[in-house]
């Protein structure tokens, strides 16, 4: 995990300097982190009735918002050098994002009933580790990301329900052996 940290490092780096006079911007106007993370919400309310319909290109348009918006109101957060609360609220709309898209493919016979119930379950329980942790420790734990909205996005080129419904399956096992491994070192320190 301490490679991918340092990756992830690296590309907050690169996108924070790429979006550095948009940041300004939005700081210079007291634009608030949070209020991107609520536009990050809207987007994705607005992505999951699209996928509702079937409507597979805007939806992934509005995807493709929500992650901009998730990267600028990083960067805008750490120029404000927010603390708990900014963390809390976007950890929130990440993991809502994952649920709301997860939901949205079972609204449309993409995935069945077991593999929604067991996705929702392991997202909760990744949020609610990854929150204690930072509560606990004070930074953000090392683990693995929740790759739901690109499998989403890929699901929408499937027509194989059975691969859907496998490739959520593992990455909710994934997400919910991740949350054990976080409560276990929060229980260590």
């Amino acid at each position: 995990m301490i490679g991918f940290e340092k990756l992830n490092n690296k590309r907050r780096e690169f996108t924070d300097k790429l979006l550095s006079p948009l940041i300004y911007f939005l700081y210079k106007n007291n634009i608030q982190p949070n209020f991107l993370s609520f536009l990050n919400a809207f987007c994705l309310i607005i992505s999951a009735y699209f996928i509702n319909i079937f409507e597979f290109k805007l939806s992934t348009l509005f995807m493709l918002l929500c992650g901009f918006f998730d990267i600028l109101d990083g960067g805008l957060a750490r120029k404000y050098k927010v603390k708990r609360f900014g963390h809390i609220v976007d950890s929130f709309v990440d993991n809502s994002f994952s649920n709301f898209l997860t939901i949205a493919l079972f609204s449309i016979n993409y995935i069945e009933f077991p593999t929604l119930i067991f996705s929702v379950a392991s997202l909760f329980f990744y949020n609610l580790s990854y929150n204690q942790y930072k509560l606990y420790m004070n930074k953000s734990p090392k683990c693995w990301p929740l790759p739901i909205p690109l499998f989403t996005f890929f699901s929408f080129f499937m027509n194989n329900v059975v691969t859907i419904n496998l490739m959520f399956l593992i990455v909710a096992l994934v997400t919910f052996v991740n949350s054990i491994f976080i409560f276990i070192k929060i229980k260590e320190q």
